[in-house]
């Protein structure tokens, strides 16, 4: 998608503008109490000491004049310029009228002044990048209930807004790619004379990113560039076809007083060579196909934030969880000792059968340096077998683990226990001693939960939501542990740990302690830990104090969606530990900016004195999710795609 940095009607405010109430200290939101009495909610923070971290957005302060910026027909009759518009410093490209040409250098100031051109505001630019019926008529020149033809709303943007857009002729993008550059077929197609206005939309929803690409091609000036193979017809042949979508584009909108139309067409006369000299940091691929050094890759970056969260770890004796990616992701072994088993987790396949498992255990008996790999479901749900099925083969792995993974012989004869777990029996032979165990899936994370927790339940005798618990905090391990597993789990508790102990011989339990409310409430497994101070999850968490509490978390912080507890609970906690952000709802139009500072501050209170703050919104994934990359990139320094 081609960059996207708008020009706004007035310099945007600054982070330390909002939130203190008096100078050394920072009021915080309050909760709006419920209209019952039996519940609760949230209330104030004043923090002693001024947390003067700021959000920046922009790495430049761009001032802009109010009244340049009046009325719409003010604007079209005098578009504010920029470095392209109007662009009469450049000249006509010969042989093709409509077309100018520009250098690397024009290029490379432009692109400049547009990344530090603030934010235009979302309720502006939201609805109209979504398909988003306005709430406000005069975000829009024409609403959608005066537009004139069908394809009116996807023309007439949010007055001010104006963009750059990269192609590239012949759009070979696996070589010689400047940064930004979009497909050719995303914005138009051999028999348009306009740009495409087709990305699917989806009902019901408020979000549809696909739309953008070809929204933004309406409000760009466009750059066409080739490499050093693209021909001249080829670089005048795509200009040719963006103009006649650019004039279309020109006629939907109000005529302006000036010569010229109010988006254009460029192309690129520096020779690729001489861009990658010249300008190496506008460069995204080189000539021989290269990521350059200036190149954000996020699937790299991607693969890179999942190695630091799946390195090995230690679950039980001889058996580690981890992820299988290869390298320059992957992990080394434990203390460099090579895994003797690999039990690879995957989505779409069955518990293993009695008989190979059987066939494992034979020949890593009797074949010197043998390395067992066994495949094993994701999650419970996948398989075709009964519940019965499932239960049974998930306790029969369990014991498999703890067999192959132990030198002792400490499993019974099938005479001496009929109930407990058999395999056939005989010591593991290896050089090194005990045989090392690895439960991995490709990303470490999400296919390996359900064998791990299960195994962590039948080899210490903990029910669900200790294991659960034991293995997020004390072993200091993140996981995805699907809904469904975690009722599967629930339900044959008593079954694993009894198992497990005949397994061990040790006592078996006559009955288990009654499982705490949060664990049959648990929709998507634990809260995520963003950092070892702040939690993301949603408002089911939220409403969960005493799940928050076994996870050492001790203050809640609500981003448009208040908590209901109990009296009792919030006296528990503190009231000056709970802080809610009013008026934020999940429509896209509300906007985070004006709270950031306050929510930021209420974090690092917390951070400061030891203590875990939750952050929530209803669903977990948009309101509080944003706060935590404010977050991230605050404290960390970090730019939007690296905090992502």
């Amino acid at each position: 998608m081609a960059t996207a940095v708008v020009r706004s009607r007035s310099p945007s405010p600054s982070l330390s503008e909002h939130g203190s109430s008096s100078e050394g200290s920072v009021t915080l939101s309050t909760y709006t109490p419920p209209p019952t009495t039996a519940t609760t909610t949230t209330t104030t923070e004043t923090s002693t000491e001024p947390f003067t971290k700021k959000l920046h957005l922009s790495s430049v302060e761009v001032e802009s004049d109010d009244d340049s910026w009046s009325t719409a027909s003010e604007f079209y009759d005098n578009p504010q310029p920029t470095l392209l518009y109007p662009p009469k410093s450049f000249p006509r490209h010969p042989g093709l009228s409509g077309a100018f040409s520009i250098d690397i250098d024009q290029l490379s100031d432009a692109l400049t002044q547009l990344a530090k051109t603030p934010l235009l505001d979302p309720d502006e630019i939201f609805p109209w990048m979504h398909e988003f019926p306005p709430m406000h008529k005069t975000s829009y020149f024409v609403s959608l209930n005066e537009a004139e033809d069908e394809d009116s709303c996807d023309v007439i943007p949010p007055e001010s807004l104006r963009s750059i857009m990269l192609l590239k002729a012949g759009n070979d993008l696996s070589k010689c790619k400047l940064k930004g550059t979009v497909d050719v077929c995303e914005i138009i197609d051999e028999s348009m004379v306009r740009f495409r206005s087709d990305a699917e939309m989806i009902e019901g929803r408020i979000r549809h990113f696909k739309l953008q690409t070809q929204k933004f091609a309406n409000v760009s000036d466009i750059i066409i560039y080739g490499d050093d193979d693209t021909t001249s017809f080829q670089l005048d042949n795509l200009a040719a076809r963006i103009i006649d979508c650019q004039r279309h584009v020109n006629s939907k909108l109000p005529r302006t007083k000036s010569e010229y139309c109010r988006f254009n067409t460029f192309i690129l006369t520096t020779s690729f060579q001489d861009v990658c000299q010249s300008h190496p940091e506008l460069v995204y691929i080189d000539a021989a196909q290269n990521l350059t050094p200036h190149a954000i890759d996020m699937v790299d970056i991607e693969k890179r934030q999942i190695s630091l969260v799946a390195t090995p770890s230690q679950i039980a004796p001889n058996v580690w969880i981890s992820s299988m990616m290869p390298p320059p992701y992957g992990h080394p072994f434990p203390d460099n000792k090579p895994y003797n088993v690999y039990i690879d987790t995957q989505e779409v396949v069955e518990f293993p059968e009695k008989t190979i498992l059987e066939e494992e255990i034979r020949k890593l008996r009797t074949e010197t340096g043998y390395v067992s790999i066994v495949q094993f479901p994701g999650s419970a749900e996948t398989s075709k077998l009964p519940v019965s099925g499932r239960r049974d083969s998930l306790i029969e792995m369990c014991g498999w683990i703890h067999q192959v993974s132990t030198s002792d012989d400490c499993r019974k004869s099938k005479e001496e226990n009929d109930d407990a777990v058999m395999l056939p029996g005989g010591k593991l032979h290896t050089a090194a001693g005990n045989l090392r165990v690895v439960v991995n899936c490709l990303d470490g994370y999400s296919e390996i939960s359900l064998l791990a927790v299960a195994y962590v339940m039948f080899i210490y005798g903990l029910p669900l939501h200790e294991a659960l618990v034991y293995l997020h905090k004390d072993k200091n391990r993140d996981f995805y542990l699907q809904s469904s597993d975690v009722k599967f789990l629930h339900n044959i508790q008593l079954d694993l740990i009894t198992k497990g102990r005949r397994t061990l011989g040790e006592a078996m339990p006559e009955s288990l302690p009654a499982s705490p409310s949060w664990v049959e409430s648990l929709e998507t497994c634990l809260p995520s830990r963003i950092t070892p101070y702040m939690y993301l999850g949603n408002l089911k968490h939220a409403n969960q104090p005493k799940l928050l509490k076994a996870m050492g978390i001790t203050r809640i912080l609500g981003v448009g969606e208040p908590v209901s507890w109990l009296q009792h609970e919030i006296d528990e906690w503190g009231i000056h530990n709970m802080m809610l952000v009013r008026d934020v709802g999940d429509n896209g139009l509300d906007s985070l900016y004006d709270h950031f500072e306050r929510a930021l501050d209420f974090i690092e209170h917390g951070r400061k004195n030891g203590m875990i703050t939750f952050v929530h919104c209803r669903v977990g994934v948009s309101r509080s999710a944003t706060v935590c990359i404010a977050e991230i990139m605050a404290t960390q320094g970090l730019n939007l795609p690296e905090a992502l």
